[in-house]
């Protein structure tokens, strides 16, 4: 991940690094749409669910 590898006085805290990782994971799901046994993506994801990887992804941005 690009934001761990960056030099120690760049590198940002650790509560970001985790939520980068948790953009990671959603965004190998929806950009396979197959990667479900069943459903489409959509069937997994709540609005709840968007808004919150929304909000790491503007943090992210931010940093």
């Amino acid at each position: 991940m690009m934001l761990d590898s960056l030099p120690d006085k760049f590198k940002p805290e650790s509560g970001l690094i985790d939520k980068a990782k948790e953009l990671d994971r959603h965004y190998i799901l929806i950009r396979y749409p197959n990667f479900h046994l069943e459903g489409t993506p959509m069937d997994h994801y709540t609005g709840d669910d968007a808004l919150e990887v929304i909000r790491y992804a503007r943090e992210v941005i931010v940093f």
